[in-house]
Order: C-alpha cells, then sequence, then structure tokens
C-alpha cells in the first residue's frame, strides 16, 4: 500500500483501512509483525533489512503530518510499532479483526489460518513470503479448503491440498528442506538450490531419520549426525564419505585440477566443515520447532546474545592453524580502503592479522578481529 502524498498519520492509517475494505473485505484477519522483541532469532534479520533506509524516532499523532518517506519511516521499528497501535484502533473501528505477534507474524499468520479452516467457508492467506507457503503445505489438514494469494505481479493463487497432493511423502520433512537450504534465520548453502533438497528427500521415504528435525526430545547428537549426513547428500559425496571435512579436502582438490594457476578460486564453493554444519543444524531444528509451535532456548540451539540481541554461532574452532594464519596477510590500507570488499583476507573468510598492513593500524580495520562484520558482508 503506497501513502497518499502528504498525508496525515490518521490519513496514512485510513488508506490501510480502506486498501484492506477494499481488496479483502471487512471480514479479513489483519495479522501485524511485532518489533520489541530483541531476543527474537529474527530480530537480526529485521535489522538487516532495515539498514536500507534509516529514520529517527517520530513521536506522532493522528493530526500530525508526516515528515519522512514511506520507506524511511517504516525502516524504524519504534515507528512502526506506534503505527501499528495507531492501525489496530482503526481496523478495530471498523470491525476488522487484528492480531499482533510478539515478533516474527509468520507463525500466527499460519495458526490464525487454521484456526479459522474448521469453518464452513474457504480460509485464503494473503502474503508473498515463501515461508508461509511452505508452513500451510506442511501444518495444514488434508483436504482443507485452504488457498495462498500471493499478491505479486503476476498475482498467483495457491491450492493447498493440491500442493500436498503433489508433494507426498514429502510433505513431514517439507519444513526441514526448505530450512536447512536457507530461510529468514538459517543461512543458505552457497550453490545448492532448494529443489535439490527436496528431490534427495525420496531417498527418506522409508527412513524416519529426519523426523529428529520435528521431534521435541531430540538431541543435539542425534541432530547434528543427521543434518551432516543429509547436507554430504546435497553435495553429493559418494556413501563411503561420511564427514563434511573429509568431502570438503576431497572437493578442494578436485576443483584445484580443474582449475589453473591464475584462476580465482570460490572458497564457499566448498561444503561447510562438520563443525559449522553442527551449528546449521543446531539452528535448522531451532527453526521448524518454533515454526510447529513449540519454543525451544534459541541460544542452546546455535545462537549465542551480544548486547541481549541473538547472534549465530558461526564456528567454535580456529578457521585454520595458527603457522597457516600468520603466511596470509593483506595489503590495505585503512586510510583508503579500510579493509572492504577487495581485502585478501576477507576474501578468504578470514579476520585481519599481525602481519597485514593493516595492523599498524588496527583500530580503523573494519576486519580485526575485534571488529564485527557489517550487514552485507554478513549476509
Amino acid at each position: 500500500m503506497i501513502w497518499p502524498a502528504n498525508p496525515t498519520y490518521s490519513q496514512v492509517c485510513d488508506s490501510y483501512v480502506s486498501y484492506t475494505e477494499r481488496h479483502y473485505g471487512n471480514e479479513a484477519i489483519v495479522v501485524f509483525d511485532g518489533y520489541e522483541c530483541t531476543t527474537s532469532t529474527k530480530s537480526a534479520e529485521q535489522k538487516r533489512r532495515a539498514t536500507k533506509s534509516s529514520s529517527r524516532d517520530i513521536m506522532f499523532d493522528e493530526s500530525m503530518q508526516t515528515v519522512t518517506t514511506q520507506s524511511a519511516f517504516l525502516s524504524n521499528d519504534g515507528n512502526k510499532t506506534r503505527l501499528i497501535s495507531m492501525l489496530v484502533q482503526k481496523f478495530n473501528d471498523k470491525f476488522i479483526k487484528t492480531r499482533q505477534a510478539a515478533a516474527d507474524a509468520d507463525r500466527l499468520i499460519v495458526q490464525t489460518a487454521l484456526s479459522e479452516s474448521g469453518y464452513s467457508h474457504p480460509v485464503v492467506v494473503i502474503g508473498t513470503d515463501t515461508d508461509l507457503l511452505v508452513m500451510l503445505i506442511s501444518l495444514a489438514p488434508p483436504d482443507c479448503d485452504m488457498y495462498m494469494l500471493c499478491s505479486t505481479n503476476p498475482i498467483a493463487l495457491y491450492n493447498i491440498t493440491l500442493i500436498q497432493n503433489a508433494v507426498g511423502n514429502k510433505k513431514p520433512h517439507l519444513l526441514f528442506a526448505h530450512s536447512v537450504t536457507g530461510c529468514d534465520t538459517v543461512s543458505a548453502l552457497f550453490g545448492v538450490g532448494k529443489k535439490k533438497a527436496i528431490d534427495i528427500l525420496d531417498q527418506y521415504t522409508d527412513d524416519d531419520s529426519l523426523d529428529v528435525f520435528t521431534n521435541e526430545t531430540s538431541s543435539k547428537e542425534q541432530i547434528a549426525s543427521v543434518g551432516e549426513k543429509f547436507i554430504l547428500k546435497l553435495y553429493g559425496a559418494p556413501k563411503s564419505v561420511d564427514k563434511l571435512d573429509k568431502q570438503r579436502y576431497l572437493s578442494y582438490n578436485k576443483s584445484i585440477r580443474r582449475s589453473s594457476l591464475t584462476t580465482a578460486f570460490k572458497l564457499e564453493s566448498l561444503p561447510p566443515t562438520s563443525r559449522a554444519a553442527y551449528f546449521h543444524s543446531l539452528r535448522t531444528y531451532l527453526q521448524v520447532q518454533q515454526w510447529i509451535g513449540n519454543t525451544p532456548d534459541a541460544t542452546k540451539w546455535g545462537w549465542y546474545l551480544q548486547d541481549g540481541t541473538p547472534k549465530p554461532v558461526e564456528i567454535d574452532q580456529p578457521a585454520a592453524p595458527d603457522t597457516l594464519l600468520k603466511m596470509v596477510a593483506c595489503g590495505c590500507d585503512v586510510g583508503k580502503g579500510n579493509c572492504g570488499r577487495l581485502c585478501g583476507c576477507r576474501k578468504l573468510a578470514l579476520k585481519c592479522g599481525p602481519g597485514c598492513r593493516c595492523a599498524e593500524n588496527e583500530q580503523f580495520c573494519s576486519n580485526a578481529p575485534s571488529c564485527e562484520a557489517d550487514n552485507d558482508e554478513q549476509e
């Protein structure tokens, strides 16, 4: 919904209400995200998206005229929280039901749709998020009269029952396949698509090992073992290889043999290490559990708190032995480049070390061991 030109905040809210009435009727249920919870694993993704634009906190009332662009205003969580409070009242005045999640609304949207599916009318979920579609396919009961309308251009309407029938025996593990290959809280695996993961599910038709990701009592050891085996399949490892570290070594040798001395080698094309996959699997398990309605402690499943905000545990081992790290050095002039994207250390996913030129002014180096990488680099 595009804001009208030079509106008051009351007119902004009225536009949302009229848009909803015009397109979806007053029987719609509007579900909002929550932006005050900083302990959600989704908060890091929300903050990353907000960096595309910025706005100061604006204390406004209905009669006040807008003072920023729509995108800038909505990049501030505090502004969105205050606008949602105003919107809820406006919707209630029109007898349109509203709900707000404590953090990310995806689970609440699906939960609301499932609760409405018990009545004698079709239920349509309006959204553009792939997570919503996957959750509906996985969690909706068979033969439900439920749809998802993707309101992009072109508009697409998905029949949940027809997709469930097409998915067949893969349905119980669809949430896992979607999460392990990348979502808002789990990093994507370089060069590995979701179709490949879904195709691999056929190999688990008579094997319930993937059930550990939907089992609330699974141990970390079970999750790590099953997760590593699945990732090995994603990277086409032979059956004789049972560890990602070994497959990573074999893949590196194979790539080097095919390349020339002048060819740039993409380190990210290698499979993750076994230890990195361990934390990746824990985060996959946590996300699947959250989608099915459970709430495990994130700090026990691949996350840690930094200044009260969850951060993913990438690995708990050095990137390489110290003797090797001392051989790697960049020649960045921190006065000019600040060890940005062209930094040799950063390209190898390493922090700048004592042999680097920037070590003389480490406090100005954005890739020093004590510094956090910027959002784009983390992404």
